[in-house]
Protein backbone atom coordinates (compact mmCIF):
# COMPACT_ATOMS: atom_id res chain seq x y z
CA UNK A 1 0.00 0.00 0.00
CA UNK A 2 2.73 2.86 1.08
CA UNK A 3 4.22 1.79 -2.87
CA UNK A 4 0.75 3.28 -4.21
CA UNK A 5 1.25 6.33 -2.31
CA UNK A 6 5.03 7.12 -2.93
CA UNK A 7 3.93 7.04 -6.94
CA UNK A 8 1.12 9.30 -6.34
CA UNK A 9 3.66 11.41 -4.95
CA UNK A 10 6.22 10.67 -7.79
CA UNK A 11 3.54 11.45 -10.45
CA UNK A 12 2.85 14.80 -9.49
CA UNK A 13 6.42 15.64 -8.85
CA UNK A 14 6.62 14.84 -12.96
CA UNK A 15 3.73 16.90 -13.55
CA UNK A 16 5.29 19.78 -11.22
CA UNK A 17 8.26 19.90 -13.60
CA UNK A 18 6.58 19.60 -16.78
CA UNK A 19 8.39 16.38 -18.30
CA UNK A 20 8.27 13.12 -18.46
CA UNK A 21 11.91 12.88 -19.69
CA UNK A 22 15.12 13.97 -17.05
CA UNK A 23 16.70 15.12 -20.46
CA UNK A 24 13.64 17.70 -20.94
CA UNK A 25 14.11 18.23 -17.13
CA UNK A 26 17.67 19.17 -17.97
CA UNK A 27 16.59 21.91 -21.03
CA UNK A 28 13.77 23.29 -18.92
CA UNK A 29 15.11 26.53 -17.46
CA UNK A 30 11.65 28.05 -15.83
CA UNK A 31 9.92 24.57 -14.56
CA UNK A 32 6.02 24.80 -14.26
CA UNK A 33 4.46 25.90 -11.05
CA UNK A 34 5.65 24.54 -8.05
CA UNK A 35 8.15 22.29 -7.11
CA UNK A 36 9.35 19.16 -4.62
CA UNK A 37 11.69 19.49 -1.32
CA UNK A 38 12.85 17.31 1.18
CA UNK A 39 13.70 18.43 4.89
CA UNK A 40 14.16 16.92 8.49
CA UNK A 41 11.47 16.90 10.63
CA UNK A 42 11.99 16.01 14.96
CA UNK A 43 11.91 12.19 15.99
CA UNK A 44 13.57 11.05 12.76
CA UNK A 45 10.56 11.78 10.69
CA UNK A 46 11.81 13.28 6.61
CA UNK A 47 9.18 15.37 5.23
CA UNK A 48 8.84 15.34 1.39
CA UNK A 49 6.30 18.56 -0.13
CA UNK A 50 5.27 18.57 -4.06
CA UNK A 51 3.62 21.42 -5.17
CA UNK A 52 1.72 21.57 -8.36
CA UNK A 53 -0.78 23.93 -10.39
CA UNK A 54 -3.53 21.06 -11.39
CA UNK A 55 -7.17 21.43 -12.78
CA UNK A 56 -7.24 25.59 -11.77
CA UNK A 57 -5.68 24.91 -8.75
CA UNK A 58 -3.09 24.39 -6.44
CA UNK A 59 -1.99 20.53 -4.95
CA UNK A 60 -0.29 19.81 -2.56
CA UNK A 61 1.22 15.92 -1.58
CA UNK A 62 2.95 15.81 1.57
CA UNK A 63 4.94 12.50 2.51
CA UNK A 64 6.09 12.21 6.09
CA UNK A 65 8.34 9.09 6.68
CA UNK A 66 9.82 7.00 9.25
CA UNK A 67 11.29 3.78 8.98
CA UNK A 68 7.82 1.56 8.63
CA UNK A 69 5.67 4.52 9.29
CA UNK A 70 4.03 7.10 6.62
CA UNK A 71 1.39 9.98 7.21
CA UNK A 72 0.23 11.19 3.64
CA UNK A 73 -1.44 14.73 3.66
CA UNK A 74 -3.22 16.09 0.11
CA UNK A 75 -4.37 19.39 0.39
CA UNK A 76 -4.94 22.62 -2.13
CA UNK A 77 -4.38 25.92 -2.30
CA UNK A 78 -2.53 28.40 -4.70
CA UNK A 79 0.44 27.54 -6.49
CA UNK A 80 1.12 30.25 -9.57
CA UNK A 81 3.95 31.32 -11.06
CA UNK A 82 6.63 31.48 -8.21
CA UNK A 83 4.29 31.44 -5.75
CA UNK A 84 3.16 28.53 -3.29
CA UNK A 85 0.09 29.57 -0.32
CA UNK A 86 -1.14 26.16 1.59
CA UNK A 87 -3.04 26.80 4.33
CA UNK A 88 -3.08 23.37 6.56
CA UNK A 89 -4.75 24.95 9.48
CA UNK A 90 -3.57 23.86 12.83
CA UNK A 91 -1.24 21.50 10.77
CA UNK A 92 0.85 24.37 9.70
CA UNK A 93 1.34 26.50 6.44
CA UNK A 94 3.57 26.78 3.32
CA UNK A 95 4.38 30.33 2.45
CA UNK A 96 6.83 30.49 -0.05
CA UNK A 97 8.78 32.00 -3.37
CA UNK A 98 10.19 30.10 -5.51
CA UNK A 99 13.33 31.98 -6.78
CA UNK A 100 16.45 30.51 -9.21
CA UNK A 101 19.39 30.62 -6.90
CA UNK A 102 22.06 31.27 -9.58
CA UNK A 103 23.71 28.04 -9.88
CA UNK A 104 23.59 25.13 -11.74
CA UNK A 105 23.55 21.96 -10.25
CA UNK A 106 24.57 18.45 -11.63
CA UNK A 107 22.14 15.67 -10.58
CA UNK A 108 23.23 11.70 -10.40
CA UNK A 109 20.77 9.39 -10.97
CA UNK A 110 19.80 6.11 -12.85
CA UNK A 111 23.45 5.64 -14.33
CA UNK A 112 23.95 9.60 -15.78
CA UNK A 113 23.92 12.56 -15.41
CA UNK A 114 22.19 15.62 -15.69
CA UNK A 115 22.92 19.74 -15.47
CA UNK A 116 19.30 21.68 -13.83
CA UNK A 117 19.04 24.88 -12.96
CA UNK A 118 19.33 25.66 -9.15
CA UNK A 119 16.02 26.87 -7.05
CA UNK A 120 15.03 27.43 -3.36
CA UNK A 121 11.63 28.21 -1.88
CA UNK A 122 11.86 30.82 0.60
CA UNK A 123 9.62 32.42 2.96
CA UNK A 124 7.35 30.34 6.04
CA UNK A 125 7.24 26.34 5.79
CA UNK A 126 5.47 25.22 9.14
CA UNK A 127 4.22 21.02 10.18
CA UNK A 128 3.27 20.71 12.89
CA UNK A 129 2.42 16.60 13.26
CA UNK A 130 -0.74 15.64 15.09
CA UNK A 131 0.18 14.31 18.80
CA UNK A 132 3.08 15.83 18.32
CA UNK A 133 4.79 13.22 16.58
CA UNK A 134 7.08 15.02 14.29
CA UNK A 135 7.70 19.60 13.78
CA UNK A 136 9.26 20.96 10.49
CA UNK A 137 9.64 24.89 11.06
CA UNK A 138 12.17 26.36 8.43
CA UNK A 139 12.14 29.35 6.23
CA UNK A 140 13.56 28.24 2.78
CA UNK A 141 14.56 24.88 1.19
CA UNK A 142 16.69 23.54 -2.00
CA UNK A 143 14.48 22.39 -5.00
CA UNK A 144 14.79 18.56 -5.05
CA UNK A 145 15.42 17.43 -8.17
CA UNK A 146 17.42 13.90 -7.35
CA UNK A 147 13.78 13.50 -5.88
CA UNK A 148 12.64 13.29 -9.03
CA UNK A 149 15.21 12.19 -11.93
CA UNK A 150 16.17 9.38 -9.64
CA UNK A 151 13.02 8.24 -8.83
CA UNK A 152 12.33 5.56 -11.13
CA UNK A 153 15.80 4.14 -10.01
CA UNK A 154 14.35 3.45 -7.03
CA UNK A 155 11.53 0.92 -7.22
CA UNK A 156 10.19 -2.15 -4.97
CA UNK A 157 6.94 -4.10 -5.07
CA UNK A 158 5.41 -7.76 -4.52
CA UNK A 159 2.95 -10.37 -4.86
CA UNK A 160 0.68 -13.08 -3.08
CA UNK A 161 -0.30 -16.85 -4.33
CA UNK A 162 -3.05 -18.10 -2.67
CA UNK A 163 -4.70 -21.61 -2.43
CA UNK A 164 -5.05 -24.71 -0.64
CA UNK A 165 -1.59 -26.81 -0.41
CA UNK A 166 0.20 -23.40 1.19
CA UNK A 167 1.01 -23.53 4.42
CA UNK A 168 1.00 -20.08 5.20
CA UNK A 169 -2.01 -17.57 6.00
CA UNK A 170 -2.66 -14.45 5.04
CA UNK A 171 -5.60 -12.56 6.92
CA UNK A 172 -7.10 -9.35 5.94
CA UNK A 173 -9.02 -6.94 8.30
CA UNK A 174 -11.37 -4.31 8.05
CA UNK A 175 -13.80 -2.01 9.27
CA UNK A 176 -16.07 -0.78 6.90
CA UNK A 177 -15.70 3.14 7.61
CA UNK A 178 -12.30 2.49 9.42
CA UNK A 179 -8.80 1.20 9.78
CA UNK A 180 -7.72 -1.96 7.65
CA UNK A 181 -4.98 -4.74 8.65
CA UNK A 182 -3.42 -7.48 6.52
CA UNK A 183 -1.08 -9.97 8.26
CA UNK A 184 0.81 -12.95 6.27
CA UNK A 185 2.99 -15.73 7.77
CA UNK A 186 4.92 -17.66 4.59
CA UNK A 187 4.46 -20.64 6.92
CA UNK A 188 4.15 -21.78 10.76
CA UNK A 189 7.99 -20.23 12.28
CA UNK A 190 8.31 -17.49 9.91
CA UNK A 191 7.93 -13.69 10.64
CA UNK A 192 4.53 -11.90 10.84
CA UNK A 193 4.88 -9.44 8.05
CA UNK A 194 1.97 -6.81 8.89
CA UNK A 195 0.74 -3.28 7.53
CA UNK A 196 -1.87 -1.24 8.69
CA UNK A 197 -3.88 2.46 7.43
CA UNK A 198 -6.84 4.36 7.80
CA UNK A 199 -8.03 7.35 5.84
CA UNK A 200 -8.99 10.44 8.02
CA UNK A 201 -9.96 14.67 7.10
CA UNK A 202 -8.27 17.05 9.23
CA UNK A 203 -10.27 19.93 8.10
CA UNK A 204 -9.72 20.47 4.65
CA UNK A 205 -6.55 17.86 4.53
CA UNK A 206 -6.82 14.27 3.93
CA UNK A 207 -4.61 11.90 5.78
CA UNK A 208 -3.47 8.51 5.12
CA UNK A 209 -1.89 6.73 7.71
CA UNK A 210 0.37 3.55 7.60
CA UNK A 211 2.43 1.58 9.42
CA UNK A 212 4.48 -1.71 8.13
CA UNK A 213 7.19 -4.44 9.14
CA UNK A 214 7.49 -7.68 10.72
CA UNK A 215 7.06 -9.22 14.21
CA UNK A 216 8.24 -12.44 15.42
CA UNK A 217 6.85 -15.61 14.70
CA UNK A 218 4.23 -15.85 17.79
CA UNK A 219 2.61 -13.37 16.99
CA UNK A 220 0.22 -15.24 14.65
CA UNK A 221 -0.75 -18.86 15.37
CA UNK A 222 -3.49 -20.56 13.29
CA UNK A 223 -5.43 -23.88 12.60
CA UNK A 224 -4.62 -26.01 9.84
CA UNK A 225 -7.93 -25.39 8.41
CA UNK A 226 -7.83 -22.30 9.35
CA UNK A 227 -11.09 -21.91 11.33
CA UNK A 228 -9.16 -19.99 13.96
CA UNK A 229 -6.16 -17.34 14.22
CA UNK A 230 -5.20 -15.34 17.29
CA UNK A 231 -2.76 -12.20 16.78
CA UNK A 232 -1.20 -10.69 19.84
CA UNK A 233 0.00 -7.08 19.09
CA UNK A 234 4.03 -6.04 19.27
CA UNK A 235 6.23 -3.35 18.00
CA UNK A 236 3.01 -0.73 16.86
CA UNK A 237 0.07 -2.95 18.40
CA UNK A 238 -1.07 -3.41 21.35
CA UNK A 239 -3.47 -6.01 22.86
CA UNK A 240 -5.03 -9.22 21.29
CA UNK A 241 -7.73 -10.02 18.35
CA UNK A 242 -8.79 -13.21 17.30
CA UNK A 243 -10.09 -14.56 14.36
CA UNK A 244 -14.08 -16.54 14.28
CA UNK A 245 -14.75 -18.17 11.47
CA UNK A 246 -18.18 -17.82 9.94
CA UNK A 247 -17.81 -19.20 6.43
CA UNK A 248 -14.74 -21.81 5.95
CA UNK A 249 -12.22 -20.69 2.63
CA UNK A 250 -12.62 -22.97 -0.19
CA UNK A 251 -9.98 -22.83 -2.75
CA UNK A 252 -9.27 -19.55 -3.92
CA UNK A 253 -11.92 -17.86 -1.55
CA UNK A 254 -10.95 -16.63 1.55
CA UNK A 255 -13.18 -17.79 4.76
CA UNK A 256 -14.83 -14.92 6.27
CA UNK A 257 -15.80 -14.47 9.63
CA UNK A 258 -15.36 -11.56 12.62
CA UNK A 259 -12.23 -10.55 14.29
CA UNK A 260 -12.57 -9.95 18.43
CA UNK A 261 -10.54 -8.09 20.72
CA UNK A 262 -8.91 -5.06 22.35
CA UNK A 263 -5.98 -4.84 19.27
CA UNK A 264 -4.83 -1.73 18.95
CA UNK A 265 -2.38 0.45 16.46
CA UNK A 266 -0.49 3.39 16.81
CA UNK A 267 -0.25 5.57 13.84
CA UNK A 268 2.14 8.55 13.10
CA UNK A 269 -0.66 11.06 14.37
CA UNK A 270 -3.36 9.11 15.85
CA UNK A 271 -2.28 6.08 18.80
CA UNK A 272 -4.37 3.72 20.13
CA UNK A 273 -6.89 3.09 16.86
CA UNK A 274 -9.20 0.05 17.19
CA UNK A 275 -8.47 -2.42 15.16
CA UNK A 276 -10.97 -5.22 16.44
CA UNK A 277 -14.46 -5.66 17.44
CA UNK A 278 -17.92 -4.98 16.52
CA UNK A 279 -17.53 -3.65 12.69
CA UNK A 280 -14.81 -5.35 11.71
CA UNK A 281 -14.55 -8.41 9.37
CA UNK A 282 -11.93 -10.63 7.63
CA UNK A 283 -10.96 -12.58 5.65
CA UNK A 284 -8.14 -15.90 6.05
CA UNK A 285 -6.47 -17.86 3.01
CA UNK A 286 -3.79 -20.11 2.78
CA UNK A 287 -1.17 -18.05 0.91
CA UNK A 288 2.71 -16.99 0.85
CA UNK A 289 3.92 -13.62 0.22
CA UNK A 290 7.21 -12.83 -1.95
CA UNK A 291 8.48 -8.84 -1.80
CA UNK A 292 11.46 -7.48 -4.03
CA UNK A 293 13.71 -4.36 -4.55
CA UNK A 294 15.99 -3.33 -7.35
Amino acid sequence: MLRRVLSGAVVLALAVVGSGSSTAVAAESSPAPGGVFLLNGTNGYRLGAVFGARGGNGAMELLVVKSGETAFYKAEGIVAGSRIDIDLGLLGKFDLERRLTGKTETIHGCGHSEAVPGYEFVGTIEFHGEEGFTEVIATRADMDWTAVIGAECHLSGGGEVFGDGIPGVRIKVRDKQGPALQLNQNHHGAKVTYSAEVAEREGAVSVHRFVSGRLGAGALSFTPSLGSATFTGAGPFAGEATYVEAQPPRGTHPGQGAWRGNLTVDFPGASDVGLAGPGFKAGIIHARRTEWQQ
